[in-house]
């Protein structure tokens, strides 16, 4: 998942005909934590092969915790779908199935950044993705009308896999971000992210080396404003020194970090970190392996009913479930 640098700025004409909420400059937002509560979780599917181990899981394991809403390019893919949830025996009462044209799987990446104001209207932060992958572009626009959400642009290259929220101003991203918009000074860069995703700080950690996303969600995930998870590598592993900066930095905030160990025998990039939460539940990418146990207790031991969800695939195309996946918050409610 190599990206490619920073694209042309697309035109909102449609916008200065009120076609979405637009939000306004003085508005104060918050990124809220991604346990926070939701309405729903994003999936997009142009194509099964990577993701129907991971659906299915996914699913099975919610068991109606949350509207699983899979968005579709073609009526094909959405019985394809429905056929293997039916052949594997999984409760699908609570998915339902939008079309929409779409480049890719990687649903964290393009989906909009939601962010809430005061009042606890929802808005939809778009930035700008690959630009040979146009559809999925164009997602956050389409989602943001067609759910009545607020909306606004961040005007850099962004990825969603790259972005995590304390619920309370304090924002994380990998410190690859500023290479990606290495046209604007990384202070520049910190600020329209704080601006338009609410947060009132920065924490940059270094992205894991050779890793091609750069993304923060390969190596950590809050739990909540007060604990996190990074994950470990063995003594004299390459990745060592960048995790246990990682932790360091965390650790510096005043947040209490739980360490998770790669599962290297499948990938070395075979992380913990890249969970998702849905109310209360914890999906939680697993790997058959002996970590595999280890790794879902962390999530337990912080309160969430956690399920494992075979990443053994997908793990080696540069992601895992919450690559794959994003909750659209509801309205603002108690942060853990």
């Amino acid at each position: 998942m190599m990206r490619p640098g920073q694209r042309n700025v697309r035109l909102r004409l449609c916008l200065l005909v009120g076609l979405l909420i637009a939000a306004p400059a003085s508005a104060q937002y918050t990124a809220p934590g991604q346990w926070h509560r939701i309405s729903e979780l994003l999936l997009g599917c142009n194509d099964t092969y990577l993701v129907m181990d991971s659906y299915i899981d996914s699913v099975r394991g919610l068991n109606g915790a949350a509207q699983v809403s899979i968005i579709v390019p073609s009526s094909y893919i959405a019985n394809e779908l429905r056929y293997e949830f039916q052949a594997a025996g999984v409760n699908t009462a609570a998915v339902r199935y939008y079309t929409c044209p779409l480049d890719s799987i990687w649903m964290r990446d393009y989906a909009p950044i939601f962010t809430h104001n005061a009042s606890g209207q929802v808005y939809a932060v778009d930035a700008s993705y690959y630009p040979d992958r146009p559809n999925d572009d164009s997602f956050p626009y389409k989602f943001a009308r067609f759910r009545g959400l607020g909306y606004t642009r961040l005007y850099l290259y962004y990825e969603g896999g790259n972005f995590m929220s304390d619920g309370r101003g304090r924002l994380f991203f990998s410190n690859d971000t500023y290479a990606e918009n290495s046209r604007y000074s990384s202070s520049t860069v910190s600020y329209q992210i704080r601006s338009k995703c609410g947060g009132t700080s920065v924490t940059t950690p270094t992205p894991l080396i050779d890793e091609g996303t750069g993304h923060i969600d390969m190596y950590a995930k809050l739990l909540s404003a007060t604990r996190c998870l990074v994950a470990d590598y063995p003594a004299g592993h390459r990745q060592k020194a960048r995790v246990d900066a990682a932790a360091s930095r965390f650790t510096a905030l005043g947040i209490s970090v739980s360490r998770a160990m790669m599962a290297t025998s499948v990938d070395e990039y075979g992380t913990y970190a890249n969970a998702v939460y849905a109310n209360n539940v914890a999906l939680v990418p697993k790997y058959s392996t002996a970590q595999d146990a280890a790794g879902m207790s962390i999530y337990t031991s912080a309160g969430y009913r956690a399920v494992g969800v075979d990443c053994r695939l997908i793990i080696g195309y540069g992601g895992a479930i919450h690559c794959i996946s994003y909750g659209v918050p509801t309205v603002r409610t108690a942060t853990r």
